[in-house]
């Protein structure tokens, strides 16, 4: 048997991952939602100028091109993440209901939790 533990050389909490994931979702979502109501009226106006096909849905690449258009320039793991956090269902696309989550006087801490749960 060896004396060799693998566990000694894990110097952070095992809850500080998902701490740091949290942070990092918010401050995104935040940022985003600042950037949409500088550009927008209103998030229905957003959700429909950036539905290029006009599906109600829209898919990552929809997603990411949009944001990058309006001046949100995020590295793709980010604009991952937002979009898997929106995602919450995991179904693979954001509808007007999902992203209204972007809406910070409509997000509140369960809504994130609820996503963050569906993440892990």
């Amino acid at each position: 048997m060896s004396d060799y533990d693998e566990s000694r050389f894990d110097r952070s909490p095992s809850n500080e991952l998902p701490s740091l994931v949290n942070e990092r979702i918010e401050k995104l979502l935040k940022s985003i939602h600042q950037r949409i109501e500088e550009k927008y009226r209103d998030f229905r106006q957003a959700f429909r100028a950036i539905d290029k096909d006009f599906g109600g849905n829209l898919d990552f690449k929809e997603f990411m091109t949009a944001l990058e258009e309006i001046g949100i320039k995020l590295r793709i793991g980010d604009f991952k993440l937002v979009f898997d956090a929106i995602d919450y269902d995991g179904k693979g696309f954001i509808d007007f209901e999902k992203f209204c989550y972007l809406n910070a006087d409509r997000f509140t801490y369960l809504d994130l939790l609820r996503m963050v749960i569906y993440l892990f």
